[in-house]
C-alpha cells in the first residue's frame, strides 16, 4: 500500500523500489509498477511489465491491461502498436461493454486530448466506476493543464 501512495505522490523511484521489494518477480505483472516506470520515463520496463500482465490476465475488457499497454506503447513512441490495441478495443466495444475510460487512457497516451476528454465525459455520463481513478492516476497528468480537467473534477465533486 505504501508503494501505491508513493506512485500517486509522483515519487516514482521510491514506488518502484517498494513494488520490486514486495515481489520482484511477479509473473502476472503489475500495472501500478508499470505506471511508476512510465512516470520515470522507463518505457520499455513498463511495457515489459504490462505485457506480462496481459499474458496472464487476457481479459480485453479490463481497463488496467490492454488500455494501459496501449498508453505505454504510445508514450514510448510505438504508435502503431498503440493504434492496433485501440482498434481492437473499438471492435470489442461493438459486441461487449468497454468502459469509455479505456478509450480515455489510450487517447491520452496518443496525445489526443480532445478525444480523451470526449471519452472521460462519456465515462462521467455513464457513471463509470473506473472514473474514480481519474484524478489520481499519473497517466492523466498531461490533461491537468486543460480547463476541461477542472470542469470534470467539479462535476465529479472532487477538489481541483
Amino acid at each position: 500500500m505504501v508503494a501505491y501512495v508513493y506512485l500517486h505522490m509522483r515519487q516514482y523511484d521510491r514506488a518502484i523500489e517498494l513494488f520490486l521489494k514486495r515481489n520482484p518477480n511477479r509473473p502476472q505483472g503489475n500495472f501500478q509498477l508499470a505506471e511508476a516506470y512510465l512516470g520515470s520515463g522507463m518505457f520499455e520496463e513498463a511495457i515489459g511489465e504490462l505485457e506480462k500482465r496481459v499474458a496472464t490476465n487476457n481479459d480485453p475488457t479490463r481497463w488496467d491491461t490492454y488500455p494501459i499497454l496501449a498508453y505505454a506503447y504510445a508514450v514510448a513512441g510505438r504508435r502503431n502498436e498503440a493504434l492496433r490495441i485501440l482498434n481492437e478495443q473499438k471492435k470489442l466495444a461493438q459486441r461487449a461493454y468497454v468502459t469509455p475510460y479505456t478509450f480515455a487512457i489510450i487517447y491520452t497516451g496518443l496525445g489526443d486530448k480532445d478525444r480523451a476528454f470526449e471519452y472521460l465525459e462519456k465515462a462521467y455520463e455513464e457513471h463509470s466506476l473506473q472514473l474514480h481513478h481519474f484524478p489520481s492516476r499519473p497517466m492523466f497528468d498531461t490533461l491537468r493543464s486543460d480547463p476541461r480537467y477542472t470542469v470534470l473534477l467539479r462535476k465529479m465533486n472532487f477538489p481541483k
